[in-house]
């Protein structure tokens, strides 16, 4: 019986580039992946705001290699699900090039890429990666992501499908068994912040007052914004009143003129009655 996958950090490090990392990144790749494995909090998003150049993008691209990872020799073989958003096309270009990841891995294993098969487990992570693209039919790649582990699509996509067929990724099938997608990173860079050239016409002290004026300037036509809004709210009370009243006074005017109507209508016929009444006698 196949046990579900319980990745270490000793398989993710198998599948790390051999890079010179210093300490800060390599206790970032073992810090971040004790976080993404252990905290499945599914009601808060946990954000990674790491410096440039830290390795983010290097750990996804491990992380994805290490959920595909064979460990049958500690009897656990089965893929762990994956699902990964990211903000630009050639970031999904990239996280989905196997070709290059072998190229690599073969160069820095040698004669042991072949001999120990590790060029089978570069075969597998290929066939388990789905790109969802916006140019071919959709319906079809969702049917191909039911049978693949990990899931890439670009973060418009991913907003954009209706709630029922977003559901739909979170799950695949393997070898007959329907396992969770449980995992989902978003790749993203920050919509906050603004990249600005510095040269020695430009100083940071000018950046800084720009800014600081901006800010102050664009709070208050806020509040300007927000004062004429109380105003043409008020104005619109006042009028809807004033209009509601007038409604009022003219329901009243025409139940008075009504009313003042039957009254001399019931009075002339109680009189011809009367008058008839006295003809009689």
């Amino acid at each position: 019986m196949q046990k579900k996958t319980e990745l270490s950090y000793s398989d993710f490090s198998t599948y790390l580039p051999i890079y010179d990392f210093d300490e800060k990144q390599n206790q970032f790749f073992q810090d971040t992946f004790e976080i993404i494995t252990n905290n499945k909090d599914t009601s808060k998003v946990t954000c990674f705001a790491d410096r440039c150049g830290i390795g983010k993008s290097t750990f996804i691209k491990t992380f994805m290699h290490c959920c595909i990872g064979d460990f049958c020799h500690q009897q656990h073989c089965v893929p762990q699900g994956l699902i990964v958003v990211t903000d630009s096309i050639k970031r999904l270009e990239e996280l989905s090039d196997g070709e290059r990841d072998r190229i690599e891995a073969e160069k820095a294993w040698g004669e042991l890429f072949r001999d120990w098969g590790i060029e089978s487990h570069y075969n597998d992570f290929e066939n388990s990666i789905i790109v969802l693209r916006s140019d071919e039919p959709f319906m079809e790649q969702l049917i191909q992501q039911q049978y693949k582990p990990i899931v890439l699509l670009s973060t418009q996509r991913y907003f954009m499908l209706s709630e029922d067929i977003r559901e739909q990724l979170f799950s695949f099938l393997y070898k007959g068994k329907r396992l969770k997608r449980d995992i989902v990173i978003f790749d993203e860079c920050p919509y906050f912040s603004e990249t600005i050239t510095m040269n020695e016409l430009f100083n940071i002290t000018q950046v800084w007052v720009k800014a600081l004026y901006d800010a102050d300037e664009g709070i208050q036509k806020c509040n300007d914004s927000l004062s004429d809004l109380a105003d043409s709210q008020e104005e619109l009370v006042k009028q809807q009143k004033q209009a509601k009243l007038q409604e009022w006074n003219e329901f009243n005017e025409r139940s008075a003129e009504i009313l003042e109507f039957r009254v001399k209508k019931t009075q002339a016929l109680i009189d011809a009655q009367d008058k008839a009444y006295q003809m009689t006698q």
